[in-house]
């Protein structure tokens, strides 16, 4: 259920998913066989020279998966992320002439730490998705993404800074947003390193969309 319902997106990556499905499949037809078995024995009769001890912690640990499953976890648990803070700039970085860059967390990312990327990139407009992270003033928030390798133990979040000329009090932190604005880069506050950045035009660059299916970058 747990797969189907995708809710495994929130705890594996995505490659391991389908091993835990066979897993459960493998589970169900070794139960099954166990119950075919005990009522085999019980309908022709069995040796009871051994005992039948009541065993309850088996069935509590047992049972466990259901109980978290009943209770709706695992479920979404990041709503709590804080935006970076970058430096204040009044450099004035030119528009670029050019199609709406389609942006991806782990490519700007990547383009932050590479002079060549930066200048290429830099005052163009692009579009990303995320969730929102509050910062230190509503007109200066940020979006994130967790990036995990096998589960969230290992994830890291991908960070991207938005500067906004109004400010957008009514947007709740982890809600699922789309930004359009000009990238630009700037230094991080608490360390020597470029930040990406998108810097909006209107309070209306900021749009409310639904979540992805696997809120995890791979």
């Amino acid at each position: 259920m747990l797969y189907y319902q995708k809710s495994l997106n929130f705890i594996l990556a995505h490659f391991l998913h389908s091993y835990v499905l066979w897993s459960g499949f493998l589970l169900f037809g070794l139960a099954a066989l166990r119950t075919l078995f005990l009522w085999s024995s019980v309908r022709h009769g069995c040796d009871h020279t051994h005992e039948h001890r009541w065993s309850p912690w088996r069935y509590l640990v047992l049972s466990m998966p259901i109980m978290l499953y009943f209770l709706g976890l695992p479920n979404q648990s990041f709503n709590s992320a804080r935006a970076i803070e970058v430096e204040d700039s009044n450099r004035i970085i030119k528009d670029r002439a050019g199609d709406v860059i389609q942006l991806d967390f782990r490519d700007m990312e990547r383009w932050a730490f590479d002079e060549s990327k930066r200048e290429w990139s830099e005052g163009r407009t692009g579009q990303l998705k995320g969730q929102f992270a509050p910062g230190r003033s509503s007109q200066a928030f940020g979006l994130v993404r967790y990036k995990i390798m096998s589960c969230p133990c290992d994830a890291i979040r991908l960070n991207v800074a938005v500067i906004s000329p109004e400010g957008v009090p009514d947007v709740k932190s982890g809600a699922w947003v789309q930004v359009i604005g000009q990238i630009q880069y700037r230094k991080r506050k608490d360390r020597e390193e470029y930040v990406p950045v998108l810097k909006l035009r209107s309070r209306n660059d900021v749009l409310l969309v639904p979540p992805d299916d696997d809120p995890y970058l791979q």
